[in-house]
């Protein structure tokens, strides 16, 4: 006889296959980003790394798809609501940034790190502040 899985079985197994594709995703990416620097100087090798980094980010999409979807409907439209301001906030943040850096009125130059780092923080404050909201 088959045995069920509980409702929170699933959840940890989704959240803990999300943090291994999200592991995966961050070291592919540090060997793309530091691999032509430190570790060899082919290009070929430069592509392959952004190859690797691009499939494991794939995976880590389908993951995080298929973690929100084993949630119950509020904890996904916590998700959803906290995704949105991360979104707003970025594409309203970057384009007013892009902006002054093409006027050359930043003071530092703004790249996509910047970025990730902005919607990271958002999207974790946002998810925080709906988990206390819905509690």
């Amino acid at each position: 006889m088959k045995t069920t899985e509980s409702f929170k079985e699933l959840q940890h197994k989704s959240t803990k296959r999300l943090a291994v594709w999200t592991m995966i995703w961050v070291l592919s990416s540090a060997l793309a980003t530091f691999g032509p620097e430190f570790i060899w100087e082919n290009t070929l090798y430069t592509y392959a790394g952004v190859a690797l980094f691009l499939i494991t980010g794939a995976a880590m999409i389908l993951a995080n798809r298929k973690h929100i979807l084993n949630l119950d409907e509020l904890q996904q439209r916590m998700h959803l609501e906290a995704m949105a301001i991360s979104l707003g906030i970025a594409v309203v943040l970057g384009l007013g940034l892009s902006i002054l850096e093409q006027q050359d009125l930043l003071g530092f130059k703004m790249d996509f790190a910047f970025m990730t780092i902005v919607i990271s923080l958002t999207y974790l404050a946002g998810l925080a502040i709906n988990t206390r909201r819905f509690k």
